[in-house]
């Protein structure tokens, strides 16, 4: 019994049976999953905060962020516009989105 304990088969099996190594296995994707969607938040409310409020309102709603996700007419419903005056301030939106993170990227 002494010489099975002391082969490294035995000491690797051991080891690879220890519970942290499963959780830890197991755990660190999501963890890492969570610290990528952590930072994407953060990313992407610094770049909506550069926006005029109402494309602020108009994106956040359709994408759902920090509020339930919306439809365009749902948006222009609440927010007293049409169905397509909300798709033309999601456009612009993402356009201003799109040229000021190039912008800021070459900086």
């Amino acid at each position: 019994m002494q010489r099975i304990k002391n082969s490294p088969t035995y000491k690797e099996n051991v080891e690879f049976s220890k519970v942290e190594y499963f959780l830890g296995s197991d755990l660190q994707p999501l963890a890492d999953d969570a610290i990528a969607r952590a930072q994407l938040h953060v990313e992407l409310s610094d770049a909506i905060s550069l926006l005029a409020e109402r494309e602020q309102l108009v994106l956040r709603a359709f994408y759902g962020i920090g509020a339930p996700q919306m439809t365009l007419a749902e948006i222009g419903k609440t927010y007293g516009m049409s169905r397509e005056r909300a798709r033309q301030i999601r456009n612009k939106a993402l356009r201003h989105l799109r040229s000021k993170t190039r912008f800021l990227a070459t900086e």
